[in-house]
């Protein structure tokens, strides 16, 4: 609260809630109403204002003035614990907080056992899984109740760990691994002596043959890596591991695993999609969308008798309702007929019956114990895989334990709390081994959670969930009824708790310096490439062939993980790159400095909730007992209050290595000047400099300006049409330097560079797999013999008759369903409805939308990486190396000047013309390969496309000079599949541009467009659009945000620079030598170079998170449920797009392609959750999107420029002349009229005698 913003709230009078606030301009008046602030002077001059004046906001809709204007608690009683960790709540609450944490962990318990039962071939032994079951849920309770009583001493619930279960899929792809068919059961005459086969299935044999043997392999293996895992604990390696992992190595292994269990979660909802959309919409309602709402339940007691009190049942207990709903819907289902009675059918699997003599057959007892499938075996594969899973689990359980203390509101854990937490699991790992789970367990990331949701932290909890779960690992009838619950069931309510785990992981963020693009830099490559290796390898691991059966074997394992994949990309590149500790997270990681409120305020308990109370006096008797890492904990005399001091004070943290020491220590500016820009929006450099910055924003967006003109090409099938991609890459070149200088001259004039935009090519790459869309092989020519008149086939391809055939009129289809989607985009701007999109589109949309096209543009990459990632992965470390680890080295050029003759000057121009050199390295080494004869000559080959002569011919039969316009390649068609995917298009290029239009005003330390700056631009986009539609571009264009990451690294955010950037890509597009010769980069080279400039375009919608609050259940519940859904459908309606019929072919059409784009499925529902479930504006990151209120250092400043920036000079002030003006969204005079009577009240209300409460 700062009352120099020129406006207050009314506040509850209950307690001391004006703690911290810095109210140096006012005075505090409490009456019977409330609290009430009086401003004693009036406002400073604009410059000096606050981020919140300076800017001119758009009115909020009538909700969003309640929501803002309601009476609401402060950050103090917002973060209060009902239950702190060493608080117990009564017997009653205790067992109902408890089963409510056993009803979120327990689905994926038997998940687990399922899929573990799956790997080894157990997938129709229900006795097998229900003892599985048992065994995961057992092992769960003991470690949780051992973690929570002598290990980290945190509230943590420990389960199957996904780490461990991911290799086990893996290994089900490889050959040896494939599940042989149940044989059917061989009796012996006793007569004849004969063997006859029976109609009964040989389940018995098939468990000793085939289950057992890969059951006890895992074993062996799991008992060796739980010793790794505890020694790591035991040895106090988890120091070690604190210095050098922090956020950018956790946040990709953690988001990829997520990712990649996408397919595990499609098992489960395969079988019923409906059913599994049930029963996580009512999970979502009952957990999230009625969340604080109190459920009368009807009670009887002595005292009252029958009577009703008020408890939140339908949270407490959403998951349960949600199984017993779905399960109930499927028994209606499978009793009235409705689902098939085949079991080799899917949706056999959605019956209630399908397993309904488990029950029957299992005991009323179960009591796992070790060995109790047999003797102990080895693989070495499975070894592999579960010392990587082992690597994975540590980092993640230390992260969820900083997670855990930060929504407990106590101290980070102390390292020998955390060596013990570690040691734990990697003990129960090993008796895991010998039990025969599969897997080891870890730390659950959406139980922690739930703390966030209930405020109840209380350890006691805890404990006795573990005793609740050790009771239904017992009772063998509770464990088959959870087997036999129907899979889309079980699937559905589950998506709800993993897109927790996938909120709090991106919540990591925070400790962060998010606006750092070194930092977009490390997270967004390492996602970009632990997406793209693993996805490329399960395809194509027969080409890993080193010699070693066993060796290929290991490279197989390790590069079909995604999250060891992105995980160590991250680990390398946040350690090498250069950073300091507090830009890397790496002080505020341990120091649990993270940009929320909860760290503001003061710990509610102190270091010694992690002492173990009954041991640690006996122990401290013993000296030798310091030098064990997991023993001692030194606590601060008892006359210290922990519990007053802060952060810093509290945490025994690990030894520092000399080089961080330094890094410390050393002298460094202060964050004004590390945020201060070298050349302001309206600042104009020296001509050659102009030139320079211009020139790397233009080597920066042209690569993928030749890959979306490649894959339009493609998607017309003009693959192999070099002439027709030659002119698509002038068209494209061309119109994005004219949407460029109007942007910037005349639309939201900021240095934005417009450029074909991915929603836009992603429909085209869902149109290529639509069956009436697939590209016809190249027929031959034809000719006529003129003295018999008979028709002979050449051996020459009919380029000609297949252009004109085949590519054109698709083309031109293109090109009137752009023409009219340009014509929507702008009348979006041109009315003013961006207005509207602003009041109800948030960061909880956006970030889900993009992300999204990111993950899913993994495919592109690979075609272009595909046909040789060595060249492709050299390219991509020569641009990292040049851009990102010699950021700041300024390169001795040799120079000659009257002056001084012939000299050195210094000059970054590794870093400025990176992405060049970067291609001309790998191009040359192309160039050796192909003419030393290392590249094959099959143009049926995907390697032919590595060869630097695969189009030479197409630069000699390029004319030097192509100017584009429009109607170049014919008339005007129209296709409604193709207009519907261009409209959907639309929608996501205009969210995606407002949020680059924020990200941008935050680089360049401006405040964010006002609505007419941002009406300007989506206009001028659309209008744009049209006439790409004219010109047959085949997509639209829209701002780059990886070219706006480039402000950030070279404090450059002049306007000249980017007009100056269109008349270099003009110059570009009309000489059409240049652009054959782009046309010609082999396709590795081109797939390199993109992958820094894409994996910053990552990092930049990863860091839109700052504006929410990344602490809040709710926000992390709406974003990652958006992500894993928008991941999960697309996939399915993909693999499955034939079961849609509604009995209209163009109504099917229309489905299949909003249900295939990833980021139109995952951004509507981030739409739709962000928008009605209950959350504040300030939460949803509403206000900040708007007002800048970002929780980073650059926020913290002033802005280097005013608003006076987005005003068009030269007609502004004749257009204030002409009153109606203000009428026209578009330009600077616009004022709606909700603004205007708002902006007369406050200023009526300043004006009085600064008693009003606005």
């Amino acid at each position: 609260m700062d009352a120099s913003m020129g406006y207050v709230r009314r506040l509850s009078s209950k307690g001391n809630i004006l703690t911290g606030f810095d109210l140096a301009n006012a005075d505090i008046v409490k009456d019977e109403t409330g609290i009430h602030i009086r401003i004693k002077k009036k406002d400073a001059p604009l410059q000096k204002k606050s981020p919140q004046e300076a800017v001119n906001i758009q009115p909020l809709s009538k909700d969003q003035e309640a929501a803002t204007n309601k009476e609401v608690e402060t950050e103090e009683d917002h973060w209060k614990l009902l239950y702190r960790i060493s608080d117990t709540p009564s017997i009653l609450m205790t067992i109902l907080f408890a089963f409510q944490q056993t009803l979120m962990g327990l689905p994926f318990c038997v998940m687990s056992a399922i899929m573990v039962a799956q790997a080894v071939c157990g997938d129709d032994d229900n006795d097998l899984k229900t003892r599985m079951l048992s065994t995961t849920v057992f092992l769960s309770a003991i470690t949780t109740f051992l973690q929570a009583t002598f290990g980290v001493r945190l509230p943590v619930y420990q389960g199957p760990t996904v780490a461990y279960i991911l290799p086990l899929l893996v290994l089900s792809d490889l050959p040896e691994w494939k599940c042989p068919a149940v044989g059917y059961k061989v009796i012996v005459n006793a007569t004849s002596g004969l063997n006859f086969t029976t109609n009964e299935l040989d389940v018995v044999g098939y468990r000793e043959n085939i289950i057992m043997p890969r059951l006890r392999a895992m074993q062996g293996c799991l008992v060796i890596a739980g010793a790794v895992h505890m020694l790591i604990g035991l040895t106090g390696f988890v120091g070690v591991l604190l210095k050098v992992v922090g956020p950018l190595t956790v946040v990709p292994t953690l988001l990829l695993i997520g990712i990649q269990f996408d397919g595990v979660m499609n098992t489960f909802c395969d079988p019923n999609w409906g059913i599994s959309a049930g029963t996580c919409l009512i999970s979502l309602i009952l957990a999230v969308y009625l969340n604080g709402w109190n459920m009368p339940i009807p009670v009887i007691t002595k005292s009252r008798g029958f009577h009703f009190i008020r408890y939140p049942l339908q949270q407490v207990l959403a998951v349960l309702f949600a199984i017993i709903i779905g399960w109930g819907i499927c028994g209606i289902l499978t009793h009235a007929g409705a689902l098939t009675t085949d079991t080799r059918s899917k949706e056999y699997k959605t019956r209630t019956d399908a397993g309904a003599d488990t029950i029957e057959r299992t005991p009323w007892f179960i009591i796992p114990y070790p060995g109790q499938f047999g003797s102990i075996g080895f693989n070495s594969g499975v070894f592999i895989a579960f010392v990587v899973a082992t690597l994975l689990s540590v980092v993640e359980s230390i992260a969820d334990y900083y997670a855990c203390a930060r929504l407990c509101q106590v101290p980070p854990p102390p390292l020998p709390a955390m060596n013990r937490g570690i040691m734990v699991e990697g003990f129960m790992s090993m008796i895991a081994g010998f039990f025969g789970a599969g897997h080891a367990t870890t730390t659950y990331s959406n139980n922690i959670g739930l703390i966030g949701i209930t405020k109840v932290a209380s350890r006691r909890v805890t404990q006795v969930l573990a005793i609740q779960l050790i009771v239904c690992a017992i009772i063998g009838k509770f464990g088959a009824i959870f087997v036999t619950i129907p899979y889309p069931v079980l699937g559905g309510s589950a998506i709800l708790s993993f897109g927790l785990f996938l909120g709090i992981v991106m919540s990591y963020m925070q400790y962060t310096d998010m606006n750092s693009p070194r930092n977009l830099a490390v997270v967004g490559v390492s996602i970009l490439v632990g997406i793209m290796v693993p996805n490329w390898v399960k395809v194509n691991f027969a080409v890993i062939k080193t010699g070693s059966d066993g060796f290929d074997e290991f490279l197989i394992m390790l590069l079909t993980n995604p999250s060891f994949t992105g995980g160590f990309i991250g680990f390398v590149l946040d350690n090498t790159v250069k950073g300091t500790m507090k830009e890397r997270g790496i002080a505020a990681w341990a120091l649990d400095e993270s940009k929320s409120p909860d760290a503001e305020s003061h710990y509610e308990e102190g270091i010694e909730i992690y002492e173990i109370s009954f041991l640690t006096k006996h122990l401290k008797k013993i000296p030798w007992m310091k030098y064990l890492p997991g023993i001692h904990i030194r606590i601060k005399k008892k006359d210290d209050p922990l519990q007053k001091k802060s952060a810093p004070e509290s945490v025994n943290l690990p030894p520092l290595s000399n080089d961080q020491e330094a890094a410390a220590n050393k002298e460094v500016q202060t964050e004004e000047d590390n945020w201060k820009l070298l050349y302001r929006v309206s600042d104009t450099p020296s001509i050659l400099m102009t030139i320079l910055f211009a020139f790397q924003q233009t080597l920066m967006g042209l690569p993928f300006c030749v890959m979306s003109a490649i894959i339009v090409a493609q998607a017309v099938c003009g693959d192999d049409d070099n002439d027709l991609k030659t002119r698509m890459l002038s068209t494209t070149v061309f119109l994005s330097a004219i949407t460029t200088f109007l942007q910037a001259t005349f639309g939201v004039r900021l240095p934005v560079y417009q450029g074909p935009t991915v929603a836009y090519i992603l429909p085209l790459l869902v149109l290529s797999d639509l069956p009436e869309w697939k590209c016809p092989t190249v027929g031959y020519k034809v000719i006529v013999n003129a003295t018999s008149g008979l028709n002979f086939t050449t051996n020459e391809l009919d380029v000609v008759g297949y252009r004109d055939t085949i590519i054109m009129p698709r083309l031109r289809a293109m090109q009137g369903c752009l023409i009219i989607a340009g014509a929507v985009h702008m009348l979006i701007g041109l009315t003013g409805f961006v207005g509207v999109l602003l009041k109800v589109v948030g960061p909880l949309t956006v970030v889900p939308m993009l992300l999204l096209i990111g993950i899913q543009f993994d495919g592109v990459m690979n075609t272009f990486c595909d046909p040789n990632w060595g060249i492709s992965a050299g390219t991509c470390l020569v641009s990292l190396i040049l851009a990102v680890y010699l950021n700041g080295w300024n390169m001795p050029i040799p120079v000659i000047t009257k002056s001084r003759g012939f000299h050195f000057i210094r000059y970054p121009l590794q870093q400025v013309l990176a992405v060049l050199f970067a291609i001309f390295i790998g191009w040359g080494i192309c160039g050796i390969l192909t003419h030393a004869g290392a590249l094959t000559t099959d143009i049926r080959s995907k390697e032919y496309k590595t060869r630097t002569d695969a189009g030479a011919d197409t630069i000699e039969r390029t004319p030097w000079f192509i100017i584009p316009y429009p109607g170049q390649f014919g008339s005007i068609g129209f296709n409604s599949g193709v207009f519907i995917a261009f409209v959907v298009a639309t929608l996501l290029s205009v969210v995606e541009s407002i949020a680059d239009y924020y990200a941008c005003a935050r680089l360049c330390h401006v405040p964010p467009p006002p609505l007419p700056a941002m009406n300007r631009g989506i206009m001028v986009e659309g209008f744009m659009s049209m006439i790409a539609g004219f010109f047959g571009a085949g997509h639209a264009t829209t701002t780059y945000s990886n070219n706006i990451g480039l402000i950030g690294i070279t404090k450059v955010a002049s306007r000249r620079v980017t007009q100056v950037l269109a008349i270099q890509l003009i110059v570009c597009a009309i000489i059409g030598k240049f652009g054959a010769i782009f046309v010609t980069i082999p396709y590795p080279v081109l797939g390199g170079s993109a992958i820094l400039s894409f994996g910053l375009f990552l990092g930049i919608v990863m860091s839109y998170m700052q504006y929410t609050d990344m602490n809040s259940p709710r926000n992390l519940a709406v974003v990652d449920v958006s992500i894993l859904v928008g991941i999960m459908v697309p996939n399915w309606v993909k693999v499955n797009f034939a079961v849609i019929k509604t009995g209209s072919d163009g109504f099917d059409e229309f489905l299949i392609m909003l249900l295939t784009n990833p980021s139109f499925t995952g951004g509507f529902i981030g739409f739709v959750l962000d928008n009605t479930v209950k959350g504040t504006i300030k939460e949803r990151g509403i206000a900040a999107w708007a007002l800048d209120e970002s929780k980073s250092p650059d926020s913290e400043s002033h802005y280097e420029e005013g608003i006076e920036i987005y005003e068009i000079p030269f007609l502004t002030k004749h257009l204030k002349k002409i009153p109606w003006m203000k009428y026209l969204p578009v330009f600077p005079t616009f004022t709606s009229h909700s603004c205007r009577n708002k902006s007369n009240k406050d200023d009526k209300d300043l004006k009085n005698d600064n008693n009003t409460n606005l």
